[in-house]
C-alpha cells in the first residue's frame, strides 16, 4: 500500500517538473534585408538563451544588432531593450520576433535590477578625446596613441566605421615608386584638386593632402590584421591613383574591410573605445577646449582632455532641420542613404562655441545614382536616360558628377532616371538583374511605355548611341569601351539621386585646427573629415576617393598637432 500511495503521488508531482522544465520557442519576421528569426529559451522566468539569426541584414550596421542584442536581452532578463544605434531597423525586428516567441512562450520574465543605472558617472580625464569613430576618428585615436597620448574614442553609434565603413574605402593619392608611367604625380594631383573648386579651396589643405596621401593611405591599409587584398579603382581622369580594399562586403561597400582593420589598430594601441556614447556639449574654460559632455547607456558625464579635442562626427545628411538651413537647390527632394550618424551634432557643438561655418553655393555634389550602385558598379557599360527618355550625362564618369547632373535634373521637375542595358552585359546579366530588380522588355514600345516617355523621343536616344557604337560618343564624349549600343530585349533598373555626404562645415586649415569666425584657431579644437571637408572641397566633390583620403589623411594631422601640446 504504501508503495502504491507513493507511485500514485509521483504522478502528481509529474506535470509540474515538466511544466518547470526549460521552454523555447522560435518567431520569424521581415527585417531590412530578409527574414530576422529569434529563439528564446526560458527557464522558471529567467532567460537562458537568446539566438538570432539574419543573414540578410547589411553587413556592419543591421548584423551588429543580430550579434549584440542576445547577449543585452540575457543580461536584462528582457526583450525589451534599448536599440543598437545606427541599426534601428533591425532591431525592431528582433525585438518584434522576441515578443512573439515570448507571447508563444506564455511565461513572465521576472524583473532584474538595472545595475547599469547604479553606475558611477565620475568625470573622465585623458590626454585627447576624440569625438566619433569613422575613417577620420580611428586614424586621429590611432595616430594619437602613437604619439604617445592617451585616448578616449567615443562613438554615438553601437558600431565604428561611420560613413567610411559605407564606401568603397577608396583613397586617391599622387603617384609611389612602381606606379604605372604616366600616374599623376602629387603637383599633378593638387593642381586637379584645386582646380575643380576654382581657387576658392584652401590651397593649404590642399596641399597637405596630397603630401600626405602617399604615407597614409599605406598606414591606413597596414592597421590591425591590414587589408589583406587590395585593388586598383576605376577613375576619371585614368591616371589618378586610387587604391580600394577587396573583401566580404559588396561591390561597392567595401569600405567596411578598412575599418574593421583600422578598428583593430586602435584596439591594439590601447585606445579607450566607448561605443553608444554621444557627445554633446564642448566644455570650455578661459577660452580653451578642455573636453565635452557625453551620454551614454549609464547616464551623462564630462570628458577632460588636457590636449583637446578631435571632433570626427561626419556630416549631416540624416538632420532635416540643417539641411533645411544650409541646404543646396531641392536638398529636400534628394533620398538619403549614409550612416545614421551622420546628425551634424559635431557642426551644432562647434558652431555653438563660435566656430566658423561655411558652405559654397549648390554643394551637393556627392551621392550615388541608385541604391543598386552600392552593390553593383558596371552601370559604366548602360545607357542612362531621363524621364523623358533623353541622355544627359556620360555613363562611364564618376558616380558624383553624374549624381550632380540628376540633381540639377530634378530641379526642373524630373524625379525618375533609367538605365538600360541588354545582352551585352554578360555574363553580368543575370547578377545585375538580381542584385538591381531590372525587368525584362521585348520591345522599344513597351519600355518606353513603362518609362512613360514619348517612343520617338527614346527611338531617336537608342539610334543615336547605336551609330556611335564602338567609338567615342560625340554627344557626352564616353569612351569606345563602354560604347557597347543597345538592342532589344531590353533590361531597365529604376534610377534616383542618392545623397551620401554633405561638402562645407566647420572650417579648419592645414593643422586641422578648428577656425573662428575672425578665422583664428579656437584653443584646443580641432576636426577632420565630413563635418570639415569645405575647406578641402569648397563645394564640388572632385574625386572618388578623395573623402576617405580627406578624413584620415587629417584626423592624423588633428592628433599630430594635438599631441604636439601635451609635449
Amino acid at each position: 500500500m504504501k508503495k502504491l500511495l507513493a507511485f500514485l503521488m509521483a504522478l502528481l508531482v509529474l506535470p509540474a517538473m515538466v511544466l518547470a522544465a526549460p521552454a523555447t520557442a522560435s518567431k520569424t519576421v521581415p527585417g531590412y534585408g530578409g527574414d530576422v528569426t529569434v529563439t528564446l529559451t526560458v527557464d522558471e522566468g529567467k532567460l537562458t538563451d537568446v539566438k538570432v539569426k539574419g543573414a540578410g541584414e547589411t553587413h556592419g550596421v543591421g548584423s551588429v544588432a543580430v550579434e549584440q542584442l542576445p547577449q543585452v536581452m540575457l543580461e536584462k532578463n528582457s526583450v525589451h531593450v534599448d536599440t543598437v544605434a545606427g541599426a534601428t531597423t533591425t532591431s525592431n525586428a528582433i525585438f518584434s520576433a522576441a515578443e512573439a516567441a515570448l507571447k508563444e512562450l506564455n511565461v513572465e520574465l521576472s524583473k532584474t535590477e538595472d545595475e547599469t543605472a547604479q553606475a558611477s558617472l565620475e568625470a573622465v580625464h585623458t590626454d585627447i578625446l576624440v569625438v566619433g569613430a569613422g575613417g577620420a576618428g580611428l586614424a586621429a585615436a590611432a595616430t594619437a596613441a602613437d604619439e604617445g597620448a592617451k585616448v578616449v574614442l567615443v562613438e554615438m553609434l553601437s558600431f565604428t566605421g561611420g560613413s567610411t565603413a559605407q564606401s568603397g574605402g577608396v583613397m586617391a593619392r599622387g603617384a609611389l615608386e612602381g606606379d604605372p608611367e604616366g600616374t599623376m604625380t602629387a603637383d599633378e594631383l593638387y593642381e586637379y584638386l584645386l582646380s575643380w573648386s576654382e581657387g576658392k579651396a584652401d590651397p593649404e589643405v590642399v596641399r597637405a593632402y596630397v603630401d600626405n596621401a602617399g604615407i597614409d593611405q599605406p598606414w591606413a591599409f597596414s592597421l590591425g590584421d591590414g587589408v589583406a587584398e587590395t585593388t586598383r579603382y576605376h577613375m576619371l581622369p585614368e591616371n589618378i591613383m586610387a587604391i580600394r580594399p577587396v573583401g566580404e562586403a559588396t561591390a561597392a561597400a567595401t569600405g567596411i574591410v578598412l575599418t574593421r582593420a583600422m578598428e583593430k589598430g586602435v584596439l591594439d594601441r590601447g585606445v579607450d573605445l566607448r561605443l553608444n556614447t554621444e557627445a554633446t556639449e564642448l566644455i570650455v574654460e578661459d577660452g580653451k577646449v578642455v573636453g565635452a559632455m557625453v551620454t551614454g547607456r549609464e547616464g551623462s558625464y564630462p570628458i577632460y582632455a588636457r590636449g583637446g579635442v578631435i571632433l570626427c562626427t561626419g556630416g549631416f545628411a540624416q538632420n532635416k532641420e540643417l539641411l533645411a538651413e544650409y541646404g543646396t537647390p531641392n536638398a529636400e527632394s534628394v533620398i538619403v542613404s549614409c550612416t545614421a550618424g551622420a546628425t551634424g551634432r559635431g557642426l551644432i557643438m562647434a558652431r555653438d562655441i563660435g566656430a566658423k561655418i561655411q558652405f559654397g553655393n549648390d554643394w551637393d555634389t556627392d551621392g550615388y545614382h541608385t541604391l543598386a550602385a552600392t552593390g553593383y558598379t558596371n552601370y559604366l557599360n548602360m545607357v542612362l536616360v531621363n524621364g523623358d527618355g533623353v541622355r544627359f550625362h556620360r555613363e562611364d564618369n564618376q558616380l558624383p558628377f553624374i549624381y550632380t547632373d540628376m540633381v540639377k535634373q530634378t530641379g526642373k521637375g524630373m524625379m525618375d532616371f533609367y538605365f538600360l542595358t541588354d545582352s551585352n552585359l554578360e555574363p553580368d546579366l543575370p547578377g545585375m538583374i538580381a542584385m538591381t530588380g531590372a525587368e525584362k522588355f521585348d520591345t522599344i514600345e513597351a519600355l518606353a511605355k513603362h518609362i512613360g516617355c514619348d517612343l520617338e523621343t527614346l527611338t531617336k536616344t537608342i539610334n543615336d548611341y547605336n551609330e556611335n557604337k564602338g567609338k567615342e560618343d560625340p554627344q557626352t564624349g564616353k569612351q569606345p569601351a563602354y560604347m557597347l549600343g543597345l538592342e532589344a530585349p531590353y533590361y531597365c533598373v529604376k534610377a534616383q539621386p542618392i545623397r551620401v555626404v554633405t561638402v562645407g562645415g566647420v572650417v579648419i586649415d592645414k593643422d586641422a585646427q578648428v577656425l573662428d569666425t575672425n578665422n583664428k584657431p579656437i584653443p584646443g579644437l580641432y576636426a577632420a573629415g565630413e563635418l570639415a571637408n569645405g575647406s578641402f572641397y569648397y563645394n564640388v566633390y572632385s574625386a572618388c576617393g578623395s573623402a576617405v583620403g580627406h578624413a584620415i589623411i587629417f584626423g592624423r594631422i588633428a592628433a599630430r598637432t594635438a599631441a604636439a601640446t601635451l609635449k
